[in-house]
């Protein structure tokens, strides 16, 4: 009998322990004259065959040991050198994508509905007629003041003729009064049809013919960047929030008949915490990433909010970024952002894994000699994409030491790290592509 056992423990060397025993027995037994051979277990030639065996699984198994402990514990240096690079800080955050410009219009005349000329998803340009009330009532009413500020003419003459001062004064306030009504009636029947006040797409049809609009005001406070003003005071609910109600229903003073967004034209709210608020300003650039898509999108920081909204649970400040160019996309899409509030440009860098802490807890780097290396005390500064920043201590061509104990690496870390840098912001989107890639 035999019994094989082989322990391997990890450590700087494969520590390999192997204990094998065998336990044989044989008997002879000599009797009379003749030679009586009786064995217990197996024979002399059995035995030696037994033994070669063990000792070929023995050399086996120590091979195999040893061969993957020194895949698994070997060390690679590698050399390479510092380069001029620029490197970024930047915030991240994520928002939700939304039309740039929004407009919730309402008749601001009463009468009641009788075209609709629109429906949702048609693209219009600013000016084209959307919707219309019976205008009938409307213009004889425009007729009546215009008969009425005719006679208030008259008069005012007449007693501009006769001179007498009190005449007067009451026939210019008559004549004010009437020139007023005259002009709320010219309004009223302009106002009696909705136009587009920008390029866009109808988003929202709340109205048909035969609805009773009893007069109201249009609201074009959206998404229109020249009139954000504070962002805290923005409503950032989803592009369609707050506007409810069937096509059908009657409409009320105020109710919004119809919404606008602007076309390809887009926005991103966000919001970051107190400990990123004070690292952003209007202008910064931003690469997004649309939720679900394999583009990048270029930006800016246009609005950046100082009061927080703390319904979460957590302090958010508001922010606002605006899509470069005309984008194909969708407005409630999320999206992550990368806002760049600090770049370093032309500085030296080198790879995050050549710096180590020495002994004495300072950052160094080992620089290559004609004959080895020397330890170098280096400061650094910003660190992207696994390149680290060397303020002082190392020149630009300098070759360092990157060392790692596990594994194979490339023969050059800059292959590994140095594409991801500035790679999103470099081919970040300003412009669609065609056959609208970007959706």
């Amino acid at each position: 009998m035999y019994v094989l056992t082989a322990h391997r423990r990890r450590a700087s060397l494969a520590a390999i322990h192997i204990d094998i025993s065998f336990d044989i027995s044989f008997e002879y037994y000599l009797g009379g004259g003749d030679v009586a051979r009786r064995s217990e277990g197996m024979t002399r030639k059995g035995i030696i065959g037994l033994l070669f065996g063990a000792v070929a699984v023995v050399v086996a198994i120590v091979w195999s040991l040893m061969q993957g402990g020194a895949e698994e514990d070997k060390v690679v240096t590698t050399e390479v050198e510092a380069r001029i690079v620029s490197l970024h800080a930047t915030v991240a955050s994520s928002g939700t994508i939304q039309p740039k410009h929004r407009a919730d219009l309402a008749f601001s005349s009463s009468g009641t509905v009788s075209d609709v000329f629109v429906q949702v998803g048609d693209v219009v340009v600013a000016g084209t007629p959307l919707a219309a009330i019976g205008t009938s009532e409307l213009q004889a009413e425009l007729d009546s003041a215009a008969t009425q500020l005719s006679a208030a003419h008259a008069d005012y003459s007449a007693a501009s003729s006769a001179g007498d001062e009190a005449r007067i004064a009451a026939a210019r306030s008559t004549l004010q009064t009437r020139q007023n009504a005259y002009d709320n009636a010219q309004k009223a029947l302009d106002a009696a049809t909705i136009k587009a006040p920008f390029d866009g797409t109808v988003a929202l049809v709340q109205v048909a013919p035969g609805d009773k609009i009893g007069g109201g005001s249009s609201g074009y406070s959206g998404f229109d960047v020249s009139s954000l003003g504070s962002v805290s005071g923005i409503d950032v609910s989803s592009i369609l929030g707050g506007v409810s109600g069937s096509g059908t229903s009657s409409g009320g003073s105020g109710v919004t008949a119809l919404t606008m967004i602007s076309t390809n034209r887009f926005i991103v709210e966000a919001s970051v915490g107190p400990a990123d608020i004070g690292k952003l300003s209007k202008g910064q650039s931003v690469t997004i990433k649309p939720e679900g898509s394999g583009y990048l999108l270029a930006g800016e920081v246009i609005e950046v909010g100082v009061i927080a909204n703390s319904a979460s649970g957590a302090a958010a400040f508001p922010l606002i970024v605006e899509i470069a160019g005309e984008q194909v996309l969708y407005a409630g899409t999320g999206a992550q952002l990368e806002i760049v509030y600090e770049t370093h440009s032309a500085v030296v860098g080198i790879p995050s894994g050549a710096i180590s802490v020495n002994a004495s807890h300072e950052t160094v780097v080992y620089v290559k000699t004609a004959t080895g290396s020397r330890e170098q005390v280096v400061t650094t500064g910003l660190t992207e994409s696994g390149i680290t920043e060397i303020v002082s201590g190392l020149l630009a061509d300098d070759i360092v030491l990157v060392t790692t104990t596990y594994g194979a690496v490339q023969a050059n870390p800059w292959d590994q790290y140095m594409p991801s840098i500035d790679s999103g912001r470099n081919t970040a989107r300003s412009t669609p592509t065609p056959g609208g890639e970007n959706r």
